[in-house]
């Protein structure tokens, strides 16, 4: 590869791991039953009504819902502009259950093997832009969530502003 896509340390660097994307659409009639804005004080109230979250507007996570979703994701990459990322987006990304791909349950800290224990993984993402990333996955029965943006876009006061917020919302959701 030429060009700084063959170092890793270059802003063109290829990825050590790359993934797919898929667009979320929320309907916004659904978001408005959950958030109440209040134009003249400048406010906004959560009222989380479980069966509203759960079944208006989590999107259809079925097998076939994923296959549908994943076709059309497919028939528009020919068409993807990577500088559609230059803006302030939010993103999500998930390796899904580690345990269930199998790659480190030798070395769990409950597994009889003591040679090497692993009692933590951390996965993270590497933004240059403004596009915000929630980094999801489970590792030895824990759920773990990074919050990952780019130093010049956050700040550490900021990142933890949208983890408080994420822990309130999923506080009210449970």
């Amino acid at each position: 590869l030429a060009g700084g896509y063959d170092l890793f340390k270059s802003p063109k660097s290829s990825p050590l791991c790359a993934s797919d994307y898929l667009p979320i659409h929320f309907p916004m009639d659904s978001i408005r039953k959950l958030v109440k804005l209040e134009a003249t004080k400048r406010t906004a109230l959560r009222e989380v009504d479980q069966d509203h979250f759960w079944n208006d507007l989590v999107n259809d996570t079925s097998l076939g819902a994923y296959f549908t979703r994943q076709a059309g994701v497919h028939a528009a990459a020919s068409a993807f502009d990577p500088h559609s990322l230059d803006i302030f987006c939010a993103t999500n990304t998930s390796i899904g259950d580690l345990n269930r791909l199998n790659l480190l349950n030798a070395y769990l800290p409950s597994a009889t093997r003591k040679t090497l224990t692993v009692e933590d993984v951390v996965l993270s993402t590497r933004n240059s832009g403004p596009m915000f990333t929630t980094v999801c996955y489970q590792y030895n029965g824990q759920l773990a969530l990074h919050f990952c943006m780019a130093d010049d876009f956050a700040t550490a006061k900021s990142l933890r502003h949208v983890a408080d917020i994420f822990e309130e919302w999923t506080m009210a959701v449970i």
